[in-house]
Parts: C-alpha cells; structure tokens; sequence
C-alpha cells in the first residue's frame, strides 16, 4: 500500500494558495512525514507542498526509465526517501546520508546509501500503484491551484510545468 496524504495550512505570506502545509507517506503501514489536527495550525512548522510535489513528479518521471531514484527531504539534511524499481515493484526506504553541496534534490546514485535508524526501509509496492497514487494526488494538488489561484498570470506557468510532467507519467 502507499499513499500520500496532506493537507493545505495557508499562510498570508505564501506566494499563492496552497504552498504551505503538511505532507506524509503512508507505506505498507509504516508512516514518513506529520498531519498535525488544525488546532495545531499555525503552531507547527509546515512544508513546502509544491517542492514535495514537484519532486515526487521527478522522481516517478525518473522510476519510469531508471530502476533507482532518490528524493531529498525538504526540511533535511541528512533525510532521503529511495525508490528502487524491481520489474513491477518498486522497494521504498527512508535513507540517512549527508547532503554534499552540488548534490540536487532528486538524484539517480547515492553513494553508501542506509536506512535511517529512525525509519524503516525495504517495503515493497507494486509500482502501478505508486504511479496511479502519485498522478491522482498531484491532480488533486492542481485541482486545488487552479481553484484558488485563478486569477494569478504568473501562477499559470507553475500548472503547466505539472501538467506537461503529468502527461509525460501519463503517456508512460
């Protein structure tokens, strides 16, 4: 099973509409990531939901035509989420390694990769599934943009980055 949850805590300060809120990756039972209850909004720190999301588009846009990719934790320095694709599964860990300067925020090899003591590792799911979660979620992320940011020009760029990435997973 994997799933992605979150929630959208707007702030005055966002640049548009659902920027800000809090993210979390559900996998076989095992949870990476937090969903504070709204009394706790605007006393909890929050994440950046277009960085996660536009990482997690890259990262599957990646699984598509390589068997390993991992993503950066926004809010990490040390946090990596690995996803190896083996034929129709694809094995999911929450790695500790040290970001180098130069190092982007979706790689193709980590050096030394190991679990996180913190966290779990090696849960394996079928890789349809990740895909059709990650491309449902991000329709919802855009769905929610469009709703609320319609009147923003420069807004219009960053759905059809989305977009343009989600036909790309589509087509594969």
């Amino acid at each position: 099973m994997f799933e992605i949850n979150y929630r959208i805590i707007p702030h005055e300060w966002d640049e548009f509409k659902g920027q800000e809120g809090y993210i979390q990756f559900c996998v076989n039972g095992y949870i990476y990531g937090d969903m504070y209850s709204k009394d706790l909004d605007g006393v909890m720190d929050t994440e950046d939901l277009n960085a996660w999301f536009d990482r997690i588009c890259r990262a599957l846009y990646y699984l598509e035509i390589k068997n390993y990719v991992v993503l950066s934790d926004i809010e990490s320095n040390n946090v990596w989420i690995e996803f190896k694709r083996m034929n129709d599964d694809v094995i999911i860990s929450i790695l500790d390694n040290e970001k180098m300067s130069g190092v982007k925020d979706v790689e193709l090899v980590m050096k030394n990769p190991t679990i996180h003591s913190r966290y779990w590792g090696n849960q394996i799911v079928p890789y349809d599934e990740l895909k059709r979660q990650v491309i449902s979620t991000i329709k919802g992320y855009i769905e929610f943009l469009n709703m609320n940011n319609q009147y923003d020009l420069m807004f219009r760029d960053l759905i059809n980055d989305y977009n343009k990435l989600l036909e790309k997973l589509i087509d594969k």
